[in-house]
């Protein structure tokens, strides 16, 4: 409820996980607050597999209990490799 309505900055910090290995990690920030921060995570789907970062979806999908008629507003919006500020 605290951010409802309002403009709020995300930050998602994520690592794949090299293959066979629990090194994986994420951290998520809001306005500028960390608010999440996971290591050890084994986010890889092995030899061959396709990593669980190179696909998926950004803002839910075809039944995410989201309202019909709900809209999600994106400013700024960018991916990066380099890591942010």
């Amino acid at each position: 409820p605290l951010y409802l309505g309002k403009w709020t900055k995300v930050q998602i910090r994520a690592k794949a996980a090299s293959p066979g290995q629990a090194n994986g990690a994420i951290q998520i920030w809001l306005n500028g607050s960390l608010v999440l921060s996971r290591t050890n995570l084994l986010a890889y789907a092995g030899t061959g597999g396709v990593n669980s970062f190179q696909s998926g979806y950004l803002l839910g999908w075809a039944n995410n209990g989201f309202p019909a008629g709900q809209y999600m507003y994106l400013d700024n919006f960018s991916i990066s490799t380099g890591g942010f500020p």
